[in-house]
């Protein structure tokens, strides 16, 4: 049993610590979205990985309950903009990393053009001067919504 007032992680290490390829292509993201550490990356990769689990049980499952969490998680992905409207299940399984490191506050902020450089965000973040629909959110890792409005407050 582990104490109640420490979560457990959110994410799962790589199973082989030294592979080239997956080292560099890590260093490229963290570099191209202004991450400050792999772990960053790791927990995205566990999110993507969460959610393709749950589409291949709902494949796996009778018609009738498919229908029913075919439709929750493909709106529920289309409401934090992971996926566009009318896509299916199949489409879940073909999401990449880049699509969900696109989508944090970060990048969002980032894009929008509140800020001049992916670090510029994270750093604009982190002092508390981004709001996300009149509240200031303090996590780069947020994953915004379609419908959440981003401003600058200034001071």
């Amino acid at each position: 049993m582990g104490d109640p007032k420490k979560p457990k992680k959110g994410y799962k290490k790589p199973g082989h610590p030294w592979v080239a390829e997956r080292i560099k292509e890590e260093i490229r993201l963290k570099k191209e979205y202004g991450l400050s550490n792999k772990r960053e990356i790791w927990k995205m990769v566990s999110k993507l990985r969460e959610w393709r689990n749950q589409a291949r049980h709902i494949v796996s499952l009778q018609e009738e309950q498919r229908i029913e969490a075919e439709k929750a998680l493909t709106s529920k992905l289309y409401r934090l903009g992971i996926l566009n409207e009318g896509d299916q299940i199949d489409d879940i399984l073909a999401l990449d990393i880049r699509t969900i490191l696109d989508r944090r506050l970060q990048s969002q902020t980032y894009s929008l053009g509140l800020a001049n450089s992916s670090k510029q965000a994270r750093q604009f973040i982190l002092h508390g001067k981004i709001e996300v629909n009149g509240k200031v959110v303090t996590a780069p890792s947020y994953l915004v919504k379609l419908a959440d409005k981003l401003k600058l407050i200034s001071g």
